[in-house]
């Protein structure tokens, strides 16, 4: 708490709210005031990060004690970024503390992210488009025929040719009769391909842990390539499960330390 609330000359500026009467024989100045410092400290112990952000004009309800990841990915969003940057400034400010960041996943939201990264990425690959590292591929259009003939690629590399014509046959068959589905299967028959591999494409714990890595690692690249932050001072710590989890974030909590 006090390594929070000491600047770089160690010197604590701080207004306390106090307030009592004046009046009543048994007011005390240094009770009153001490009783607000010891608020003051154990709320810096409970929540260092609201206590960072309301000393520098981040705000006491920025959440900057955390950061949000899309699920499957290590990119951080512009958001994350503001409050990485807003943690970075406080740190300049108070030069003994640390900041640990402890890899992160969640098994139950990342793992169809990675299935489905995977599978779109192949067949992105197949169709010969070119993704920069970490870009994601976005949605397939089983309705393109550029997209159709990479989706079959893909299926009958994984599953062999032989089945991948044994579900278009199938899949001809049940079309109704003089329909252009009679000829060619619809784009839902493709869809299907897609969300087949998916469901079965393997995501294995390292890959889970890799991803976690990633993550840690791109707190740290930011805080100290962009932000400018000594690279002694910000540290991978041990890795642990998020603190959150939805389909849409998966959440990495980060820790300050005093350096010893």
């Amino acid at each position: 708490a006090i390594a929070i609330l000491s600047d770089s000359k160690g010197v604590i500026d701080i207004g306390l709210p106090v307030s009592g009467d004046l009046g009543d024989p048994e007011f005390s100045y240094g009770a009153v005031i001490g009783k607000a410092f010891g608020n003051l400290i154990a709320g810096i112990i409970t929540a260092p990060f609201r206590a960072l952000g309301a000393l520098f004009g981040a705000g006491s309800d920025a959440k900057l004690d955390s950061i949000d990841f899309e699920p499957g990915r290590a990119a951080l969003a512009p958001p994350e970024r503001e409050k990485l940057a807003a943690v970075a400034g406080a740190m300049k400010e108070r030069k003994t503390l640390t900041l640990v960041v402890p890899p992160a996943q969640s098994a139950e939201v990342d793992t169809p992210a990675l299935k489905s990264l995977a599978v779109r990425t192949a067949i992105v690959a197949r169709m010969g488009l070119e993704l920069t590292p970490g870009e994601d591929p976005g949605p397939v259009d089983a309705a393109n025929p550029r997209a159709q003939v990479a989706i079959e690629a893909v299926f009958s590399e994984r599953y062999a040719p032989e089945v991948l014509a044994l579900v278009k046959q199938r899949a001809l068959a049940a079309a109704p009769p003089g329909g252009k589905s009679a000829a060619a299967p619809p784009p839902a028959f493709y869809q299907n391909l897609v969300e087949r591999m998916i469901k079965e494409q393997p995501v294995s714990d390292e890959e889970l842990a890799r991803l976690a890595t990633r993550r840690g690692e791109a707190i740290v690249a930011e805080m100290t390539a962009v932000d400018g932050v000594d690279a002694k001072r910000v540290q991978l710590g041990k890795a642990r499960p998020a603190s959150a989890a939805t389909n849409k974030a998966v959440t990495l909590q980060l820790e300050l330390e005093v350096a010893k």
